[in-house]
C-alpha cells in the first residue's frame, strides 16, 4: 500500500503535479536565500543544488523508461527537454567549478 503510494506520487504528473510544484518551489526559495546568505554561493550550488538535480534527473529517467511503459504512456517532447536541460546544467556547474 505504501509502495503504491510512493510510486504515484513520485511518478504521476496529473494527480500531484500541484504538491510537486509547491515542494519545488519551497526549496528553490530556501536555496536561492542560502545563496544570498553565504559568501561564496558558487558552493550552495554544487552541496545542493547538485544532488537534488541528479535525484531529479535519475526520477525522471526512471519515470521515462518504467512507469510511462507499465502505464502505457507517451513519452512527451516536455519529458525529453526537461531531461536535456538537466544534463546540460549540470554539465556545465561541473565546467564552471574546475575551471
Amino acid at each position: 500500500m505504501i509502495k503504491e503510494n510512493v510510486i504515484e506520487y513520485l511518478f504521476n504528473e496529473k494527480k500531484y503535479k500541484v504538491a510537486k510544484n509547491v515542494c519545488m518551489l519551497i526549496f528553490w526559495l530556501t536555496a536561492l536565500l542560502l545563496t544570498i546568505n553565504l559568501s561564496d554561493s558558487f558552493q550552495v550550488y554544487r552541496i545542493l543544488f547538485m544532488p537534488v538535480l541528479v535525484f531529479l534527473l535519475i526520477l525522471e529517467l526512471i519515470k521515462m523508461n518504467w512507469y510511462n511503459k507499465k502505464m502505457d504512456i507517451k513519452t512527451s517532447v516536455k519529458e525529453w527537454i526537461g531531461v536535456v536541460i538537466m544534463i546540460l546544467t549540470i554539465i556545465a556547474v561541473f565546467y564552471l567549478d574546475n575551471v
